[in-house]
């Protein structure tokens, strides 16, 4: 790989740690996390998670690290916020992120994105169940250390069956 696609694609990836989590904003955190932040978290809960279950976990890992990479430049977007074409705008992001790695790995993580979009295998799931867990554990942090910020609407995160144990776990922490 040439030096400097890898690092014009870093260079946008990095951009993560500048984006602070727009729903923490919204809610009255005083100093939220960035989409970096949450991205780290997702991935390391994605990981014990798929390692527990027997998935293909460098599958997962790659899918966890890719997630929120078009945010890059789109911005962190709250559901509430998205309008009707934001999966488009969020494709062409990826698009415009990935156009400067070797074709190989732009097609491999082009169809990584896609699979997690569509979120209809094991892996996939996994992962939206992964990025709701730690957004739901962070809210039970800020909870703690932000008792005036309003966070109630997280904890009606919505995850497969099998996670529901853990949500609830964490709330019975507060």
């Amino acid at each position: 790989m040439e030096p400097k696609a890898l690092l014009d694609f870093l260079s946008s990836a990095g951009k993560l740690k500048t984006i602070p989590r727009t729903g923490w904003i919204d809610s009255g955190v005083k100093e939220p996390e960035s989409v970096a932040d949450h991205s780290y978290l997702t991935t390391v809960a994605a990981m014990v998670l798929s390692d527990s279950l027997g998935l293909d976990s460098l599958k997962v890992l790659r899918m966890a690290l890719l997630h929120d990479l078009a945010e890059a430049e789109t911005g962190d977007i709250t559901p509430m916020q998205k309008q009707g074409n934001h999966s488009e705008l969020e494709d062409q992001a990826m698009k415009e992120i990935l156009r400067v790695l070797p074709e190989a790995l732009r097609d491999q993580y082009w169809e990584t994105w896609l699979e997690y979009q569509a979120k209809e295998t094991p892996e996939s799931v996994l992962v939206h169940d992964a990025d709701k867990i730690e957004m739901v554990l962070q809210a039970a942090e800020y909870k703690q250390t932000d008792p005036e910020a309003e966070l109630d609407r997280f904890y009606h995160a919505m995850v497969s069956p099998s996670m529901k144990k853990i949500l609830e776990k964490i709330k019975e922490r507060n």
